[in-house]
C-alpha cells in the first residue's frame, strides 16, 4: 500500500470509528458516504470500528435539551469553534456516567454528538480530496478551479506555474552548456560489470561467480571494469541538439 493510500485508511478507520459509536449512520450511511474511495479501504474501515466498538459501546442520543441546558451547551460550543485533526482523542473517552447528574450527563452527551457530527465532516471532505488527488491529480485540479471561481489572471498563474514545473528540467538543460551537459550524458551512459575476484588470502581470481575465491578464505573484494554506451562524440552530438546555447 502506498503512503498515500495508507494516509486515506487511517482517516477512513477514524471516520468509520467515529459514525459508529456517535450513532451517525449505519453500514449503508458509511458506504454510501464514500462511494467513490476504493470499496476495499472502506470495507476495511468499518470492520474495524465494528471489532472496536460494540453495541454496547455506542454513544446513547440526547432528544431533548431544557432551555438552560441549551444555553450551556452552546456556551461550551464557544470553545470549540476550529476542530483540529487531533480532537480525535477526546472524541474516544469513555464518558463515565456516574460522575454527572442527569441535567450535566445530557449536556455532555448532545456536546459530543455535535462535535462527532463537526469532525465527521470534517474529516470526510479530507479522505474524499485526498482520494482525488491519488487517483487523478489532472482531473483534480480542473474540479479545483471549476468548482472555485476566481479571477482569470490567478487562473491563469496557476496553471503557468504548474506547466514550468513539468518543464523544469527541460529548461535547466536548454540553459546548460554543451561541454557540461555532454559529462552529463556521458555519466549517465557509465554501467560497470565484474570481471574477477580479489580473494580474503590475496589470490586474484577471474572468476565472477558465487565460487569465485571457494579454495582462497572466500571473497575480499569484487573486481569491477567501467564502460560507456556512449561515445564521447556522440554524448556531445546530443549535448548540442538539447542546450540552447553555442
Amino acid at each position: 500500500m502506498t503512503k498515500k493510500k495508507e494516509e486515506i485508511q487511517e482517516k477512513l478507520n477514524i471516520a468509520a470509528f467515529i459514525t459508529r459509536k456517535y450513532n451517525i449512520g449505519d453500514k449503508n450511511y458509511f458506504f454510501n458516504k464514500f462511494k467513490n474511495v476504493e470499496k476495499l479501504q472502506v470495507i476495511v474501515a468499518w470492520e474495524n470500528a465494528e471489532r472496536k466498538i460494540q453495541n454496547k459501546d455506542i454513544s446513547k442520543k440526547t432528544l431533548t435539551l431544557t432551555d438552560e441546558e441549551t444555553d450551556i451547551l452552546n456556551f461550551k460550543l464557544k470553545n470549540y469553534v476550529n476542530i483540529p485533526y487531533n480532537f480525535f482523542g477526546f472524541l474516544t473517552e469513555n464518558f463515565d456516567e456516574k460522575k454527572h447528574r442527569l441535567s450535566e450527563e445530557n449536556i455532555e452527551r448532545r456536546l459530543r454528538q455535535i462535535l462527532a457530527e463537526r469532525y465527521l465532516k470534517l474529516i470526510s471532505e479530507e479522505i474524499i480530496i485526498s482520494d482525488q488527488k491519488r487517483r487523478n491529480p489532472i482531473k483534480f485540479l480542473i474540479n479545483f478551479f471549476r468548482n472555485n471561481p476566481r479571477p482569470f489572471i490567478m487562473g491563469f498563474v496557476y496553471i503557468a506555474f504548474f506547466i514550468c514545473l513539468l518543464s523544469f528540467n527541460r529548461i535547466k538543460d536548454g540553459l546548460t552548456s554543451p561541454e557540461e551537459l555532454t559529462e552529463r550524458i556521458r555519466e549517465k551512459s557509465k554501467y560497470q560489470y565484474r570481471i574477477g575476484a580479489i580473494c580474503n588470502d590475496g589470490w586474484e581470481s577471474e572468476a565472477t561467480g558465487s565460487g569465485a575465491c571457494s579454495h582462497h578464505g572466500g571473497v575480499s573484494t569484487w573486481v569491477y571494469k567501467t564502460e560507456f554506451k556512449k561515445s564521447i562524440q556522440q554524448c556531445n552530438k546530443e549535448a548540442k541538439e538539447i542546450s540552447w546555447l553555442d
